[in-house]
């Protein structure tokens, strides 16, 4: 799985190289966010002012689902634990996504900096490093 800044999000056949499927966003574009797998879906960050989070089934190429986070997403790429998304963005905030639904399930605002890399989730922790030299560790537990 692959996305190419002219908005399109590519599935290969590793071994023969064979394009399976290519689609476009409708919205904020696919560009620099790398793909993250967990089973049959496949969560991508988009480029634009929304702040799209998409989610496509890994072997038709359809959309499962859109969350706009609000908040401009460059070139992080998501990180999944279990059932939850986690992806940074321009202005400094990480998103928790319900993976399942694409429910935004909570923002957390650092205190300094872009959070441009991808977190990593791990263990019930997500780790974020910002453009401003911070590392976070957060917990997240969602509200009722």
């Amino acid at each position: 799985y692959v996305a190419a800044n002219g908005n399109g999000l590519f599935r290969f056949d590793a071994e023969t190289g064979q394009r399976h499927w290519e689609i476009a966003s409708p919205g904020d574009k696919y560009g620099h966010s790398s793909p993250k797998a967990a089973g049959r879906r496949l969560v991508i960050g988009c480029l634009g002012d929304k702040g799209q989070v998409r989610c496509v089934d890994s072997r038709m190429g359809v959309e499962l689902w859109c969350c706009d986070t609000g908040q401009v997403i460059y070139d992080g790429s998501p990180a999944i634990e279990g059932e939850r998304v986690y992806i940074g963005s321009v202005p400094g905030v990480l998103n928790a996504i319900d993976l399942a639904t694409g429910m935004l399930l909570g923002q957390y605002r650092i205190n300094q900096g872009h959070l441009l890399s991808t977190p990593v989730a791990a263990a019930g922790s997500v780790f974020v490093a910002s453009y401003g030299n911070e590392l976070v560790r957060l917990t997240f537990t969602p509200g009722p």
